[in-house]
């Protein structure tokens, strides 16, 4: 599993839909993220408690990976910082 802030995701999702933007619909991309990248996205929240004790919602995205290979081609294809 990887986890991913919103802004992270944003940037792969566009990477992604890019890559598959002859699929049509975003239904499509995520059903290719499934069938071809091999990784289910969830998105979750967690609550998260401040130093101040105000505590507040965070959101992140899981990425759950089929196997490990998939998880490193998709750490070297996607998630590279140039």
């Amino acid at each position: 599993m990887l986890t991913l802030t919103p802004r992270e995701w944003a940037r792969v999702f566009e990477k992604i839909r890019t890559e598959y933007v002859s699929r049509g619909s975003t239904i499509s991309i995520y059903d290719s993220m499934k069938q071809d990248l091999r990784f289910t996205p969830r998105h979750h929240q967690h609550w998260v408690k401040g130093s101040d004790g105000v505590g507040r919602f965070e959101s992140m995205i899981c990425l759950d990976f089929y196997d490990d290979a998939v998880q490193s081609y998709f750490l070297l294809k996607y998630m590279n910082r140039d």
